[in-house]
């Protein structure tokens, strides 16, 4: 068996990969292919000014792909494995050049005082989870019990009683970091495409993907980034390779000096000038070394912190369908009695599984930052010696980032988490109640993480598992 290397493949001959060649490598369909094609086009690509078009054009391309990757990535031979981490990591090339395009998108909207720029891609209204579908013109003022940073983005059609939601506007960054969320969810409709367009996406078989112990069984390269992802895009805890390890903090390598010089120059200009800092590449695949922080600006961070959290929070917790909702407020203003039972899928409790990894990085970061104010240590082999000539500036530092860490932890916890996960703890035990004899082998697993998740998120000091489910496949991606 071949140890996977997720560093750069080399791109065969010294020809510049054209527009209609990339066209024929997403056809094409294969990571390897596309991961060959898309990195030698996007070296060229991050030396232009570029065009919005064409980097849209690639984020849906590369989301249309994400589908089928995922369901089967079990199944990938190891240069797949190894070509689908190396083309998605989220310090690789691909999401680096998605960065540059959002900041740049970022700074004319705050120049011209606009709204969503003109070159923005709409997620279709078919793509939200299935459980929006039946009554998409029910209570669109709110919403219909989106997250908020979602709801504000939605497109209307219609008057008065007629209206509808189409869609919600993204960028390309926020509408590949949508499927990247949804692609990881066993799909529970019927419809032959779950981006919401009218052409199939190409799957290598019908089956769904297989699930054991209540989660998706992917391939070590998703799995790997999943966990990633979640590190990269949601800063509320200090990435591991972050964190001081107890070498002198003179040494100009040491992480804690890392850190500090990244507090003090966190702006998107290094990425858009074409210098931007590449991540530390010597690492275990699965433990990122880096986020957003590191490359954003801080309100930038929290603003795409936010959309990422809408994302997990809508598509990886149960939503609660609009017939439940109705019946839920008739009960409560006295209207009638409760004549409704909610039943979670497999997909459901998949889903679940992913959404706590989300949560058991949140608590993460709320052990770090307890860590340290009550016992000056860092990490747990790693104290800070507060007396120390020449340590103070390390102690700032890592205060400092771990405060950015805490206050955008809250603030996600307020707008995207705390509601959703009571409404849906609320659902799912109501309906327990009433269920009498149903599927014991999704509820009972499915009560089981719900709970998990409910007491991770409010003791988020209690227990040390951090991980729901491990990764099993006959690959594994080496140290890169």
């Amino acid at each position: 068996m071949n140890d996977i290397q997720a560093g750069e493949r080399p791109v065969a001959g010294s020809a510049p990969v054209t527009i209609e060649q990339l066209r024929a490598s997403f056809g094409n369909g294969s990571p390897t292919v596309v991961c060959e094609s898309l990195i030698a086009f996007l070296r060229l690509e991050s030396r232009s000014n570029g065009d919005t078009r064409l980097i849209n054009e690639i984020a849906e391309s590369t989301s249309r792909l994400l589908y089928p990757w995922f369901q089967n990535s079990e199944s990938m031979r190891n240069d797949e494995q190894q070509a689908l981490y190396t083309l998605l990591r989220p310090d690789g090339l691909l999401v680096d050049t998605l960065l540059q395009y959002h900041s740049m998108q970022r700074e004319r909207r705050s120049s011209t005082s606009a709204g969503v720029s003109g070159n923005s891609l709409v997620v279709q209204a078919a793509s939200l989870p299935v459980e929006y579908h039946a009554n998409m013109g029910a209570d669109i003022n709110t919403g219909m019990g989106m997250p908020s940073d979602i709801a504000k983005r939605l497109l209307v059609t219609g008057k008065s009683k007629g209206i509808r939601a189409t869609g919600f506007n993204v960028n390309a960054l926020e509408y590949f970091l949508y499927h990247f969320c949804k692609a990881l969810v066993p799909p529970r409709e019927n419809a032959a495409d779950p981006m919401g367009n009218t052409a199939a996406y190409p799957r290598r078989s019908t089956s769904a993907t297989p699930l054991r112990h209540g989660a998706s069984v992917f391939g070590s390269a998703v799995h790997s980034l999943t966990r990633e992802y979640i590190c990269f895009f949601l800063p509320v805890a200090i990435p591991e390779l972050s964190l001081p390890t107890g070498v002198d903090s003179s040494s100009d390598h040491s992480a804690i000096t890392q850190i500090r010089s990244r507090i003090h120059d966190f702006s998107p200009k290094k990425a858009l000038g074409g210098n931007h800092v590449r991540r530390e590449q010597s690492r275990r695949p699965g433990i990122p070394c880096g986020d957003i922080l590191d490359v954003l600006a801080y309100s930038h961070s929290l603003e795409l912190a936010s959309f990422f959290a809408s994302c997990v929070s809508l598509l990886w917790l149960p939503a609660i369908p609009t017939i439940v909702r109705e019946a839920v407020l008739r009960q409560v203003s006295g209207g009638g009695s409760v004549s409704w039972i909610w039943i979670p899928s497999i997909s459901h409790l998949a889903s679940l599984n992913l959404f706590h990894l989300a949560v058991g990085y949140l608590a993460k970061g709320e052990r770090q930052m307890e860590r340290f104010y009550l016992t000056g240590s860092v990490s747990p082999s790693s104290p800070i010696d507060h007396g120390a000539a020449g340590k103070k500036a390390d102690v700032d530092a890592y205060e400092k980032r771990i405060n950015m860490n805490g206050t955008i932890r809250d603030t996600l916890r307020t707008r995207c988490f705390t509601a959703p996960i009571a409404d849906t703890l609320g659902m799912a035990l109501s309906s327990c109640e009433r269920a009498g004899v149903v599927d014991t082998e999704v509820w009972i697993p499915f009560l089981d993480m719900m709970v998990s998740v409910w007491i991770r998120y409010i003791m988020p000091w209690r227990g040390s598992k951090t991980e729901p489910f491990a990764p099993s496949t006959s690959t594994d991606i080496s140290q890169v």
